[in-house]
């Protein structure tokens, strides 16, 4: 599970433990003002209460509101330890203000803001504590399974997701998080996933994340059985969540997918772009802008979608190989090697640097030599990086192709250095080959030529 996915559950858990304290018509607008005793309540008359069933204060309530207004903000501007801070700080005064005690909202807050400070150990301690004191409370628990999920214990996190189910039916995070695992599974299995977003649909029917998977689970099967009419539905669904909430920026990626898998490259573009313009934390929606861009030389564009992802997921390899590529679009070759390189570092069984290394030696940098021997040299470092990738490929289908261009080797008239096989193409080593042997008998010619104009020049000074 990514960071994004589950950044887009927590936040989904957060709306739900929001909407109770959504609308307050006694609330005053100090961070902490109102008597101790003075009770918040709806726009409507109705005292807003706890999940304990306890009613929040008023002061409680306006700490309340002001740290979910920094947390909102801090979630999209980024964290550190300072904002951190700051606002577990504003929700410990929502607990402390809160007559009684017991804000398991508040609390839960506190977990999920030392969850995104990346302080894991502390966010799981709260959600146990939390969980201990409210059984039914659903956020918590699905914090737990996302825990869980990031440290590989899935059907641990599977686990956690139906008993939250058990102790509370109205809890669609759970639904839609068994869903996505079973989306993975066989035909039967991806049928109960459909089954569970519409169990969490009937709780909450403006619950995004379920449409949002939903349309998923249609776009897979529209490229797997090839049915156009998976994709309409696919997009149907996105267009209800569109409806509930044009700014949920999720459903652009998957939009975004489903216009690439029909072709239309340029809608496509504009979805991943709307995806980035509301949440640039999406690491998907960047992966595939950059991607899109770099096919149309968008190099500037693509540099800038890469350069986000990587700061997303400093070590995701095929993030690094796209910000080397855009860097080598740029003519950036020292940065752009040394993007290869720091993916060899993490990963240095893939192929896909090595190609790469020998793509930025074999048709950049040759060109780039101050010398003869220079360009030579740098054609022979181009040589040895494809070597390597060939080495590292093997039999994997998914290289085949590559492979193939790299080592395709052609009959040559030697004298003519011309392909006498038709239309075989040469593959990279040998064109490289034919290159450097081409180029050392130019040098030799001409210093053969420099020799017989300096014996002429001594003969006639004689």
């Amino acid at each position: 599970m990514t960071m994004t996915m589950r950044k887009t559950i927590e936040l989904s858990i957060l709306t739900m433990a929001v909407a109770l304290f959504a609308a307050c018509g006694s609330s005053s607008s100090g961070g902490g003002g109102g008597e101790a005793g003075e009770v918040a309540t709806t726009t409507g008359g109705e005292a807003i209460t706890t999940v304990g069933g306890v009613a929040v204060t008023v002061a409680a309530h306006n700490h309340w509101k002001a740290a979910l207004e920094l947390f909102s903000q801090y979630d999209k501007e980024g964290w550190n330890d300072s904002k951190c801070s700051e606002v577990r700080s504003g929700f410990e005064k929502a607990i402390k203000a809160q007559r009684g005690g017991g804000f398991g909202e508040a609390e839960y807050m506190v977990g999920l803001t030392y969850s995104r400070c990346g302080d894991t150990k502390k966010a799981k301690e709260i959600f146990e504590k939390v969980l201990a004191e409210h059984p039914m409370m659903c956020s918590p628990r699905l914090g737990l399974g996302l825990i869980a999920e990031e440290a590989g214990d899935v059907q641990g996190a599977l686990a956690i997701y139906r008993e939250a189910i058990d102790q509370n039916p109205n809890c669609p995070g759970a639904y839609v998080n068994l869903a996505r695992h079973q989306a993975k599974g066989k035909p039967d299995e991806v049928e109960e996933a459909i089954k569970n977003l519409r169990r969490a649909l009937a709780f909450r029917s403006d619950y995004l994340p379920a449409f949002n998977e939903m349309a998923l689970i249609y776009y897979q099967r529209g490229r797997s059985r090839d049915k156009r009419s998976d994709l309409d539905l696919a997009e149907i669904v996105l267009r209800q969540a569109q409806l509930i909430d044009e700014g949920f920026a999720p459903i652009y990626n998957t939009w975004g997918l489903i216009k690439l898998e029909r072709g239309d490259l340029l809608s496509a573009l504009q979805m991943f772009q709307r995806a980035i313009e509301l949440d640039d934390s999406i690491f998907a929606a960047q992966m595939n802008f950059g991607q899109i861009t770099l096919g149309f030389r968008g190099y500037r564009d693509a540099k800038r979608a890469f350069e986000r992802a990587v700061q997303l997921r400093p070590r995701d390899y095929d993030a690094i190989v796209g910000l080397g590529a855009a860097l080598r679009g740029l003519e950036e070759f020292d940065a752009a090697e040394k993007q290869y390189k720091k993916a060899i570092e993490i990963d240095p069984n893939r192929p896909d640097a090595y190609f790469n290394l020998g793509l930025l030696y074999h048709e950049y940098l040759s060109a780039h030599a101050d010398s003869q021997d220079g360009t030579i040299a740098r054609l022979q470092e181009a040589d040895r990086w494809y070597d390597t990738f060939v080495q590292k490929a093997g039999n994997k289908k998914d290289y085949a192709d590559k492979v193939a261009d790299v080592t395709r080797r052609c009959k040559v008239d030697k004298k003519k250095r011309r392909n006498t096989t038709g239309d075989c193409q040469m593959g990279r080593k040998q064109v490289i080959e034919e290159f450097i042997s081409a180029m050392r008998e130019a040098m030799e010619l001409q210093r053969e030529m420099e020799e017989m104009e300096r014996l002429q020049r001594e003969q006639q000074g004689g």
